[in-house]
């Protein structure tokens, strides 16, 4: 897997994101966007999954065409956030301080971590 990563300067801390979909904020948005700090998008997701959800329950009670619409609208919508999850996630990095310092080729985000550090460590010494 390939990750890009990003520290801020002010307090180093290192961000290790993976390119490409992001299964954890597909299947969990909400917890998602709300365990990487992201509490607007996570409470603006909230806020339309709730709209989403009330106006089919109201449309499976009519029994309106409608409704295959929405669940039409509901499936891109998670299937979007998988796709752009991660990008979301780097722009909202950078509005706080986070720079793009490299891309790595690891198995986990740690391991991608470790190995930058390494690399570092060794390229000073």
């Amino acid at each position: 897997m390939n990750f890009q990563l990003y520290r801020r300067e002010a307090r180093p801390r290192f961000r290790a994101i993976k390119t490409g979909f992001s299964w954890p904020a597909f299947i969990f948005t909400g917890v998602w966007f709300t365990a990487k700090r992201m509490y607007f998008i996570g409470i603006g997701y909230s806020i339309t999954w709730a709209a989403i959800f009330i106006l089919k329950f109201q449309l499976e009670q009519s029994e309106s065409i409608f409704l295959w619409g929405l669940v039409f609208v509901e499936i891109t919508l998670w299937t979007s956030i998988g796709l752009y999850a991660n990008q979301i996630w780097k722009w909202s990095l950078s509005k706080r301080g986070y720079r793009l310092v490299a891309e790595v080729e690891a198995q986990s985000s740690h391991q991608a971590i470790h190995e930058f550090i390494q690399n570092e460590a060794q390229s000073l010494g």
